[in-house]
């Protein structure tokens, strides 16, 4: 939902319920309810809601309520990982979009249908994504209603591995923001996307501070945006060597348990990484992960897991996965993560004594790395390389070995004081 509204937003909801005359009013009612629920990740009492309220208006004839809970069950469906639900809700909503000639509804139908392509189809997620906010733009919407579908496209282009695309949308979504006044949940999902791409381009200073002064916004305590955030203050902790500081952030998101189920792989495979690098026991997070249905259909996820995973297994069996991971990544068009399973393959086979195998993941996740950027540094990209070139006696080495040097000494200037770049941990 793109709703937007200053204040406090529980007694608007109380004063708009009372104040509804005209089905339109009525509608606009139960949206500022939705969208309260919504902030607060009551999802029970959304679903709830939504449908109690989808076959009321149903039984009116009330198109605006029926857009709104369309829109409402879209959302959740997606939230839960219900495609096909989520697909239908949509559908007719497009189908009402055409009949009622209303651009800034197709605006909305694309967002939803862009994030559940985002799973298996980036490209495609691009295309509807950057329709919907080209259609919301063209037809006078508010800029704030862009934001989720911004963060989107940056989160979209960051699982691609294209470093300036994430970067420059998640400045778009900055642009909006300092615009307004507006104290909600979309400058949580601003600081996500900006996050997103500055961890990606290697601004790991930035980054921290994007989430630090984030979660201390002055916004509602139980909006559920702040633990995507501490899920992300996870994940650049753990590429700053703090591991324990990671698992506190992992600890606080459990205890909110306020996530939906399109997040929880990520949470699980931040944990079993996490847990990895503490020399813990990392099974039942790995397990959990890979079980749920979600995490099959996400492409991103699903492959890091599998990449993850294979750094616990015995040599002999690693190489598995990883080829596993590496042909996901290819299929969803996901160019960083091929790299980070070819250097990982590359690590293992230098590891089994296969040089020249190391050699040609490592050429090949360097000729990657001229287009993608990938969650592997890139330097220990060039290193792993430098490493399978000196294995196989290549005159290359040398060269391959400054560059990385290079690379790293880049790198390190914007990591933030009291802490280090890991490279990658995967051997």
């Amino acid at each position: 939902m793109e709703l937007a509204l200053p204040g406090d937003l529980t007694r608007l909801c109380d004063r708009l319920a009372r104040l509804a005359r005209t089905p339109r009013q009525r509608a606009r009612a139960y949206e500022a309810r939705l969208h309260l629920l919504y902030e607060q990740s009551d999802w029970a009492a959304l679903r709830q809601l939504s449908e109690t309220t989808l076959a009321h208006a149903s039984a009116l004839g009330d198109t605006n309520l029926l857009l709104i809970c369309h829109d409402a069950l879209a959302m959740l469906a997606i939230f839960e990982g219900h495609h096909d639900d989520a697909a239908s809700h949509l559908a007719r909503l497009d189908e009402f979009s055409v009949t009622l000639d209303r651009p800034l509804l197709r605006a909305t139908t694309r967002y939803g249908q862009g994030w559940v392509m985002g799973y298996t189809d980036p490209r495609s997620a691009v295309e509807l994504l950057e329709a919907s906010v080209t259609l919301s733009e063209h037809a006078g919407g508010h800029p704030l209603g862009r934001v989720p579908t911004l963060a989107k496209l940056t989160e979209v282009w960051r699982e691609h591995g294209h470093a300036p695309n994430a970067y420059g949308v998640s400045l778009r979504v900055r642009e909006v923001l300092e615009r307004s006044d507006v104290a909600s949940h979309l400058r949580l999902v601003g600081a996500h996307a900006l996050f997103l791409a500055q961890l990606l381009t290697g601004e790991y200073d930035a980054a921290l501070g994007t989430l630090r002064g984030a979660l201390k916004l002055d916004v509602p305590p139980q909006v559920w945006w702040r633990s995507v955030l501490r899920l992300d203050l996870a994940e650049l902790l753990l590429t700053l060597g703090a591991p324990r500081e990671a698992l506190a952030e992992l600890d606080a998101v459990d205890a909110r348990a306020d996530l939906h189920e399109v997040d929880q792989p990520r949470r699980l495979l931040l944990r079993a990484r996490t847990l990895v690098t503490l020399g813990r026991p990392a099974d039942a997070a790995f397990d959990e992960a890979l079980a749920r249905p979600f995490t099959i259909r996400h492409a991103y996820v699903h492959a890091r897991l599998l990449i993850a995973r294979a750094a616990t297994l015995p040599l002999a069996r690693a190489t598995r996965p990883l080829e596993e991971a590496l042909e996901i990544a290819r299929a969803a068009n996901l160019g960083g993560v091929r790299i980070e399973a070819l250097v990982a393959l590359a690590q293992a086979h230098l590891t089994l004594g296969q040089p020249e195998l190391a050699r040609t993941h490592g050429a090949q996740a360097v000729a990657l790395s001229e287009t993608f950027t990938s969650d592997v540094p890139t330097f220990d990209v060039w290193a792993t390389h430098a490493a399978a070139l000196n294995a196989t006696g290549d005159p290359g080495v040398t060269a391959a070995r400054e560059r990385a040097r290079l690379l790293r000494q880049d790198a390190e200037r914007r990591v933030p004081s009291g802490y280090r770049l890991t490279g990658n941990s995967t051997r």
